[in-house]
């Protein structure tokens, strides 16, 4: 059956971040309530809202379906700074962006991302961006530090400063740096910095590797998916931050993003939905490099023969959908887009933002062709999982 078209979305859409407070959404004003509609009343009023080509977030807020990732890499000692004419193409983009009502900006930790982001904001209109960013939250930026409310505090101003404003509208904090404390504790403490107006809204990271679930400390007795399921009830989220892309597997009973955001009716910020360009092919981004937020570069193990494995799959997606690159980058676009009616795909500023689409994501997929691509997105699963299993077993 060929679902329903969404409306095009041609000529400049609006560009107000801000709409009336939808009761199907939480705010932190909900911390340790029932939450007030059920996911499935929720459900029915977001895609009331994408059929005017827009995504309920949080309440007060909705986006256009795309947003953009402002992840400028860091310099490393003693190198220059950025050129003025890779942040003047950059700034160019973001400005794009805003005109055309993809006015979700999602900003990294590197002084570069905070410059330029600063920047943007000073030459915007600020209540008609949302802008949202992750603040470390403990005192050592290390996987087994403890939840820190003073260093987090004292981060969360310092990135307020250099942005040139008084609040984010949504703060991002990772799950792994609250594993150490009780949830009851950090929502109150959220809660206090909520009052002070430092920020609108919570969203919750979940880790890079579902599978790979944050250990809670021994003083706590929450345990797996216990954990993220009390803090959603504790601080009162509006949003889960997880990468979603053909190439992520769904995670683990309670872990699953796409499935807690449903359960717990909270939107959903899927990040790299391209796979760092892996699934637009060959010339679409060299696979084998990784460039972290901090700018340090590094090289996938076996990336060359993950990339080679992921090209050998794409002809089956360019008989359906199209040859070109931007064939493909629709199709991902919306299978990531329509796992979720409130998912909204933040793409990365340096490379595959995927700005030309924002004003022509395609038709929707059918029901036939979600099918298809969940087939296709197992299989390539299943034959990468096995490029990364030993043919022998190393001596201990």
């Amino acid at each position: 059956m060929r679902a329903h078209p969404e409306p095009p979305l041609t000529g400049p859409p609006p560009v107000h971040a801000r709409v009336r407070a939808d009761p199907c959404v939480r705010s932190m004003n909900d911390v340790g309530t029932a939450h007030p509609l059920s996911p499935p009343e929720a459900d029915v009023d977001a895609r009331a809202a994408a059929a005017h080509g827009r995504r309920i977030l949080a309440a007060g807020l909705s986006s256009h379906p795309l947003g953009l990732r402002c992840r400028m890499p860091g310099s490393p000692p003693g190198a220059p700074r950025w050129d003025g004419i890779l942040e003047r193409n950059a700034l160019a983009t973001m400005q794009l962006a805003y005109e055309l009502g993809a006015t979700v900006l999602d900003v990294g930790t590197t002084a570069a991302s905070q410059r330029l982001a600063g920047h943007f904001l000073r030459n915007v209109v600020r209540d008609q961006v949302v802008v949202a960013a992750t603040i470390p939250a403990t005192r050592m930026l290390s996987p087994d530090a403890h939840w820190a409310p003073t260093p987090f505090r004292r981060r969360l101003h310092r990135f307020l400063t250099t942005l040139n404003t008084d609040h984010l509208d949504i703060l991002t904090l990772n799950v792994t740096d609250l594993a150490h404390a009780e949830p009851a504790l950090i929502g109150a403490q959220l809660q206090a910095v909520h009052q002070q107006g430092l920020f609108q809204h919570l969203a919750l990271a979940l880790p890079e590797s579902p599978h790979r679930p944050p250990r809670p400390s021994s003083r706590t007795a929450i345990h797996g998916p216990a954990l993220i399921h009390a803090l959603i009830h504790a601080a009162a989220p509006a949003c889960l931050v997880a990468d979603c892309n053909a190439l992520t597997a769904p995670g683990p009973t309670g872990w699953d993003p796409v499935a807690l955001a449903s359960e717990h009716g909270l939107a959903l910020l899927a990040t790299d939905p391209l796979a760092h360009g892996l699934l637009l092919g060959r010339g679409a981004r060299a696979p084998q490099t990784v460039v972290t937020d901090g700018g340090h570069k590094g090289v996938r193990s076996g990336g060359h023969e993950r990339a080679e494995t992921i090209n050998r799959y794409l002809p089956a997606i360019h008989r359906r959908f199209g040859i070109s690159t931007q064939d493909l980058a629709r199709a991902f676009l919306r299978m990531t887009l329509q796992r979720h009616p409130r998912a909204v795909v933040l793409c990365d500023l340096t490379a595959d933002c995927g700005m030309e689409y924002v004003t022509d994501l395609g038709t929707p997929l059918t029901d036939d062709d979600t099918a298809f691509l969940a087939r296709w997105s197992a299989r390539l699963r299943r034959r990468l999982a096995d490029l990364g299993r030993p043919t022998t077993t190393a001596p201990s």
